[in-house]
């Protein structure tokens, strides 16, 4: 589960492209709401979860911590897809096409 800070809210749907109404559509939630909690307004613990879950499960990103050397910030991870594909790749396996009709041997 993560949590999102109002800031990283509104970077992370910068980041991801995704307009306020985006996130809004995404989380199940009012537009309203969504202002309401990057303008750092008390929302609702379910409400928060709802665009904390959109956040990351929907617009693949993380919240990352303050530290002592940097501020908070937010990252976005790898879809699924992504993941596969690279997976794919390190296998020397063809990503978006024909398998070869024969496999060569491992040795």
């Amino acid at each position: 589960m993560f949590d999102f800070s109002p800031a990283q809210c509104a970077a992370g749907r910068v980041l991801a492209r995704c307009s306020a109404q985006g996130l809004a559509n995404k989380a199940g939630v009012s537009l309203a709401l969504v202002t309401a909690f990057e303008a750092g307004e008390p929302v609702a613990a379910r409400e928060r979860r709802l665009i904390c879950d959109a956040l990351h499960k929907r617009l693949f990103l993380r919240p990352i911590p303050e530290t002592a050397h940097a501020g908070e910030g937010v990252r976005l991870r790898k879809t699924p897809a992504a993941r596969h594909a690279e997976i794919i790749g390190r296998l020397g396996g063809v990503v978006g096409g024909a398998l070869p009709a024969t496999v060569p041997a491992r040795r």
